[in-house]
């Protein structure tokens, strides 16, 4: 009989250890769930912070670059204007200008093109 109690005693040994075991294993798991939510939101969080600066970021320098554009535009408008006032102001100027810078560019063209061959 001392075999058989002894036989229990161990059988309910293994009941508690496995129970035990049991217990631990599914604190661990809850607690492993805890944290994998824990990290999963503040991933969320910081891939929101990084695309909301991305965001501004881009907004902030295209706005930038419009503003670049438009600025040469209107550079560049007023710089035609003035050349269309001063040649309707000096036309015969103008035109002996526009010969000479003609000739010139002809003359470095034909320059260097003596030089390839």
């Amino acid at each position: 009989m001392n075999l058989l109690r002894k036989s229990s005693d161990l059988q309910d040994h293994a009941s508690a250890t496995l129970d035990a075991a049991g217990s631990k294993v599914r604190e661990l798991g809850g607690s492993a769930t805890d944290s994998a939510r824990h990290m999963s939101d503040t991933a969320s969080r910081e891939a929101r912070n990084v695309s909301d600066s991305a965001r501004q970021w881009w907004a902030h320098n295209r706005d930038g670059a419009l503003d670049a554009i438009h600025h040469a535009r209107q550079e560049a408008l007023a710089l035609g204007e003035s050349t269309q006032d001063y040649v309707r102001e000096r036309p015969v100027k103008s035109m002996l200008v526009a010969v000479a810078l003609g000739a010139a560019v002809t003359a470095l063209a034909m320059l260097l093109s003596r030089r390839q061959d």
